[in-house]
């Protein structure tokens, strides 16, 4: 599977809803149909990663998929400097990515993409 029907299929297991209104009626978009989706009730163009703390990312999906991975996994010897060599990434970035899973801890987007995963 793609990151992004992982994140999908996380966030929505039975059927897509609108993260503003939670309506069910909900289409792809006529613009980008593979990655947005709009709301029939209150008309908003939505992506997998609204509202979640995803959002607004620009490191691609299956970094970060990689990374709650490691972090699931190596809960005690886990290394932000070994993981920003393994993901070709600036270290700050990744203790940043760090900092937004571990807030995240609580979320039931990050649990189910743990499951996933």
């Amino acid at each position: 599977m793609k990151p992004l029907e992982i994140l999908e299929k996380a966030r929505w297991p039975n059927k897509k809803a609108c993260p503003y209104c939670l309506s069910d009626k909900v289409s792809g978009h006529k613009e980008k149909a593979k990655t947005r989706f709009q709301c029939s009730l209150c008309k908003r163009s939505f992506s997998a990663t609204t509202k979640t703390f995803l959002h607004g990312t620009h490191i691609d999906l299956a970094a970060w998929f990689w990374l709650i991975r490691v972090m699931n996994e190596e809960k005690k010897n886990f290394s932000a400097m070994q993981a920003a060599k393994g993901l070709g990434l600036r270290y700050a970035t990744v203790l940043s990515m760090v900092a937004k899973i571990r807030a995240a801890k609580k979320d039931k987007l990050l649990n189910a993409l743990v499951g996933l995963l």
